[in-house]
């Protein structure tokens, strides 16, 4: 007989109200996404406003029998309001997005650099770049290219073009799964969501692979349950097709794989059919497409660019739980690690409160169905889409991408439910407000937080160079009114960025096969403004563009040398042109985000092209320059590294006009020593000599500073110091550093007296 009085003895079953829940939500997701409040009150903000009412909806009355949770909403919208949506939705990814992009970033430059490549010479590689990307994407941009040469504008019609083909799949797969009134508010979300709109910004395999997913989900909507032999029969072949596609395009796509496989199995399973026919056809088209590149994928996981960034690849790093954390909290309030740009939000989360208020709301309900499978099998997939990113070591927010549709049907649900739970004659207006709030929040988010990102400046140098930005700026008025030129990009110092090789293609003589060199009546160089001294003196007519103005030193301090081309110029083009031409393919061998740095490829295509860099002193210092910066990254040739300096730096001594560059060079290997242990000392003397007047730089004496500190030589780094405070006076770390070194010096003095 049990002590407990018979109130107790009963399961506790609160009163459910779905617009309580949702304006609880709501006001919770306002403060945490928006707020200025700090960690700790945000702390108690998501205590109290989503986690408490999660709890209290396990509490909650479940459905009388025969409710259906979100019917009676609105009739099906007329076909003339489908056709307005879709088509202004349609015409936001075809004219509006590109416009907000404004520039590439170094990933979808790089992209566009291997599909540029594809184009002028086919060839079935089945992984491109040093970090193994499977290489559909590449494909079909480069026959895009063959259709609509590179250029700015192309880039981006290429992922809009595949951002409308992603609404068309979308909005079909989620009429196969849902109900029309259901449906209807997923396709809205998923037409004016902020989400969807902005993986359609980037020209990478992102937008690809969304496109693939919807249409993977619709195949297998419509083969679901059907009694139709026939149906059933092709949307098997087709789904086998494009599941085996998936492997081409992302390593995130074989999760998506794996659970669409499974449930495609298990629906053949439950209703039971003619296996012998519907199996074979899904079976056989998956494995043999995914045959030739499973093992490549399967490597890339366990020692290539995958494990790199993984958890088990090393110990974790003291802000790791900033890191994994990032990833659920971006899907409503936006990523706690903010460090740099990682392909997430920039105002709030992936949904907005209004949004948000609607996911959570939808988990409630899901919950409260009598069928609680429903409720953990939603909560694995969320947990499985969340786990890639959770134990990565670095936040790159579209790792949680394949949770798209599952987070926007759940978005639409708890919509649905929300305006049902409104009186009827408010449905119709409670609709309306919502939509345009929701949707002018996702607006407002793009055209304004992430359009004020994507503009080159100083708020996104660590994604997008601004040097190359203005470069093209000059560039596209200079070719609207002399026609094409010779614009020179490899010889900087470092080549990761390929923006300005993409988006001057259409007017570049020096990489656009279909224009004549020979033709040309201006040439422009891209290179440190070192170098400003040596084109005034060998080019008189030169028009030197600073572009690090107003910026932070990101590259060297870039510059745009541009002038005319008459007869007497034109021999030392061409000759620049030609090692131009030798080195166009150093890009795709540089061993970028990978584990071990292999540089032997890229050392031995510049060691090949040693003879083209001869007779001219600016050739001379790009190739030592350029062949140093490689010899750097890989530890087996770092006497090389010093080698390369010490000739570059001979070089520039012969040459009065390349006494800024000297400098470059003595800095440079002043970093070399520091990085590769050869002794602080050597450090120091490098930094020291290079001290000049292109040497006042902020970084650069606290380089010497450290340098300094580390020998002991507190006066020393305090001068150092004191030098950096003049050029950076705003730098708040600079004073407490002066005052410690203050005290160090005093203390050694003292120490000296009182030890003569």
């Amino acid at each position: 007989m049990s002590h407990f009085p018979p109130w107790l003895q009963k399961p506790l079953r609160l009163p459910y109200h779905p617009r309580a829940y949702f304006g609880v939500f709501l006001s919770a997701n306002l403060l945490l996404a928006y707020s200025p409040l700090g960690l700790s009150l945000k702390c108690f903000v998501g205590m109290a406003g989503i986690l408490a009412p999660l709890a209290l909806a396990f509490l909650t009355a479940p459905p009388s029998k025969g409710e259906i949770p979100g019917s009676g909403g609105p009739a099906a919208w007329p076909s003339w309001v489908w056709a307005l949506a879709l088509s202004l939705a349609a015409g936001l990814r075809l004219f509006w997005i590109p416009t907000l992009t404004a520039w590439p970033m170094w990933d979808d430059a790089s992209w566009s650099y291997y599909s540029i490549g594809q184009a002028h010479d086919w060839h079935w590689r089945l992984f491109y770049s040093s970090e193994s990307d499977p290489p559909l994407f590449f494909w079909t941009q480069a026959l895009f290219y063959k259709l609509v040469p590179p250029s700015l504008a192309s880039l981006w019609l290429f992922p809009a073009l595949l951002s409308v083909l992603a609404l068309a799949a979308g909005a079909w797969a989620l009429r196969r799964w849902f109900p029309s009134s259901l449906s209807s508010y997923g396709i809205l979300i998923l037409a004016f969501g902020f989400w969807p709109l902005f993986v359609g910004s980037f020209s990478q395999m992102m937008v690809l692979f969304l496109a693939w997913e919807w249409l993977c989900l619709g195949l297998l909507g419509l083969g679901w349950g059907s009694k139709d032999a026939r149906r059933r029969l092709w949307a098997a072949f087709g789904l086998g097709i494009s599941l085996g596609l998936g492997f081409y395009i992302w390593i995130m796509a074989l999760p998506v794989i794996l659970v669409v496989a499974g449930v495609f199995l298990w629906d053949l399973r439950r209703s039971q059919p003619a296996r012998g026919s519907f199996l074979p056809a899904f079976g056989l088209p998956l494995l043999v497409l995914a045959l030739p590149i499973f093992l490549g994928i399967l490597r890339n996981i366990l020692a290539g660019h995958v494990r790199n960034y993984l958890l088990f690849s090393g110990a974790p790093s003291p802000g790791q739980a900033l890191v994994s954390l990032s990833y659920p909290t971006a899907l409503l309030w936006g990523c706690l690690d903010k460090s740099y740009f990682n392909f997430g939000p920039l105002w709030g989360g992936y949904l907005n409160p209004v949004f948000g208020a609607a996911f959570l709301l939808g988990a409630v309900e899901v919950y409260r169905l009598r069928r609680k499978v429903y409720f953990y099998g939603l909560a694995g997939l969320l947990a499985l889409g969340l786990l890639p990113g959770i134990v990565s070591t670095t936040v790159e927010v579209m790792r949680i991408l394949p949770l798209l549709p599952l987070v926007l049907a759940l978005t639409a649900f708890g919509w649905n439910c929300w305006v049902v739970s409104l009186p009827l004659n408010w449905r119709g207006w409670g609709l309306v407000l919502s939509a345009v709030l929701a949707i002018g929040l996702d607006l407002y988010h793009l055209g304004g937080p992430y359009h004020q990102w994507a503009v080159p400046g100083a708020q996104s140098r660590d994604s997008k160079s601004p040097e190359r930005y203005r470069a093209f700026q000059v560039l596209e008025q200079v070719q609207a009114r002399e026609g094409p030129g010779l614009v020179l990009t490899e010889f900087v110092p470092d080549i990761f960025d390929q923006s300005l090789l993409v988006t001057s293609y259409p007017f570049n003589a020096a990489r656009n096969p279909a224009l004549d060199p020979q033709k040309t009546r201006w040439a422009a160089v891209l290179a440190a403004h070192c170098f400003e001294p040596y084109f005034q003196k060998h080019f008189p007519d030169v028009r030197s563009y600073p572009l690090y103005a107003d910026l932070p030193a990101l590259e060297g301090r870039l510059a745009l040398f541009l002038f005319p081309l008459d007869d007497s110029d034109r021999p030392a083009v061409e000759k620049w042109l030609e090692a131009h031409r030798r080195i166009e393919g150093l890009f795709g061998l540089m061993p970028y985000h990978v584990p071990r740095a292999d540089a032997a490829p890229a050392i031995r295509l510049m060691e090949s092209s040693r003879d083209s860099f001869g007779g001219d002193s600016f050739l001379q210092c790009s190739y030592w320059d350029k062949l140093s910066d490689l010899q750097a990254r890989d530890p087996r040739f770092t006497g090389g590294a010093f080698q390369s300096l010490e000739k570059g730096i001979g070089l520039c001594r012969s040459d009065p006009s390349l006494r800024w560059e000297e400098e470059y060079f003595w800095e440079r290997l002043g970093k070399v020593f520091h990085d590769h242990g050869a002794g602080d000392p050597a450090a120091v003397d490098a930094l020291r000599q290079s001290l000049g007047p292109d040497g006042d730089t902020p970084a650069f004496y606290k380089k010497l500073a450290l340098c300094e500190t580390n020998l002991g030589n507190y006066q020393d780094a305090l001068w150092a110091v004191g030098q950096c405070r003049r050029l950076a006076p705003s730098d708040p770390s600079l004073g407490k550093m002066a005052e410690w070194l203050q005290a160090r010096a005093q203390a050694e003095e003292t120490k000296e007296k009182g030890n003569p």
